[in-house]
């Protein structure tokens, strides 16, 4: 028998032709196993601007003379939670209250921390001037629709699983895992579950390895 190095055994086996074969399966079997292809975004992430605070959706320009001597009132159009639609513009004097993950009305440039107000069922008072375009998370802020979301040959880590189920992708291609044989030799050997015998050892290497 030649003895060899584990390295050069290593390059032996990688040197050897294999047909790497892939599988659509569900994200929760896939996790931990390689892409078999390119995965793409359908969706853009979020699909429209939404808000990322509890408070009112309005038109920043409204808010210019805004000061805690001469507060701006707005009146409420509506109120938009998330998961709900707007059904009315915001117009000059006028606010929406929304909530975090809702999203934002047509007019609306800009929202508001319900903390930073003073507020009724019908109208809401704003002390400081606001910034157009401010605490507004914008429809493809985090993924555009045609972005890779993962390459063939990464991990489908948690994280990866979480972003292609926010796609509502159920299931995944990934590579099919090798089979592998473990070979643990010895006439010293008892398998665990064997009674022992005196002279003998039980097989620990085939449970590490193989672990």
């Amino acid at each position: 028998m030649e003895r060899i190095q584990a390295e050069e055994a290593r390059d032996m086996l990688l040197a050897l032709p294999v047909t790497v074969k892939t599988e659509t399966v569900s994200l929760w079997q896939a996790l931990g196993r390689p892409l078999g292809a390119d995965v793409t975004a359908r969706l853009a992430v979020p699909p429209v601007d939404r808000s990322p605070v509890d408070g009112y959706a309005l038109r920043a320009e409204a808010t210019f003379t805004a000061s805690r001597e001469t507060p701006v009132s707005l009146s409420i159009t509506e109120e938009i939670p998330a998961g709900t639609v707007p059904t009315k513009p915001v117009g000059p004097g006028q606010a929406a209250k929304i909530l975090t993950g809702g999203p934002m009305p047509e007019g609306a440039d800009t929202t508001i921390k319900y903390e930073l107000t003073e507020f009724t069922s019908s109208q809401v008072k704003i002390f400081d001037p606001c910034k157009s375009g401010a605490d507004v998370v914008r429809a493809g802020e985090d993924v555009n629709a045609g972005d890779i979301l993962g390459r063939k040959g990464d991990i489908l880590t948690p994280a990866l699983a979480g972003l292609l189920a926010g796609q509502g992708m159920q299931e995944v291609c990934v590579c099919v895992p090798p089979t592998v044989t473990v070979l643990s030799t010895g006439s010293e050997l008892l398998q665990p579950g064997e009674p022992w015998q005196p002279g003998k050892i039980y097989n620990t290497n085939t449970t590490t390895v193989c672990a």
